[in-house]
């Protein structure tokens, strides 16, 4: 497993991943879709990211139970932090801010965040992706 660090267009947000991830979820609801993200979803000590706060502005959509972190300068949606981050234990960083070529043999999920009907890939989902 190989350590996969990411940033922000301007690099005042990074992150690693420590592990490669089994797969990358693209979500389909409504804020995903539209910034075209790649999660990874980890346990927090799998992942480090580092930012100054003044240095982002954080988005809450529908439940606000976890708030999407955007880089103030460039505007790139990086990561997203749950507001229970000690009972939740995960954070998902956006993949999108690493070099493609090392993520290109990594599967992609579909994740049905639109009405949370979970993974879509296994065949019980409906398939309304923002990505063709």
């Amino acid at each position: 497993m190989m350590a996969l660090t990411g940033k922000c267009d301007c690099g005042a947000v990074t992150f690693i991943l420590h592990k490669t991830p089994k797969w990358l979820v693209d979500c389909n609801c409504s804020y995903c879709g539209r910034i075209q993200a790649l999660w990874a979803n980890d346990l927090i000590e799998n992942i480090e990211v580092n930012y100054d706060e003044a240095q982002v502005f954080r988005y809450q959509r529908g439940d606000r139970i976890m708030d999407f972190v955007l880089c103030r300068t460039c505007g790139c949606c990086t990561h997203w932090e749950h507001h229970e981050p000690e009972e939740y234990g995960r954070l998902s960083v956006n993949m999108t801010m690493i070099e493609p070529a090392l993520i290109a043999a990594i599967p992609i999920r579909h994740y049905g965040g639109a009405d949370w009907s979970g993974y879509m890939d296994d065949g019980f989902g409906r398939h309304n992706f923002h990505r063709g």
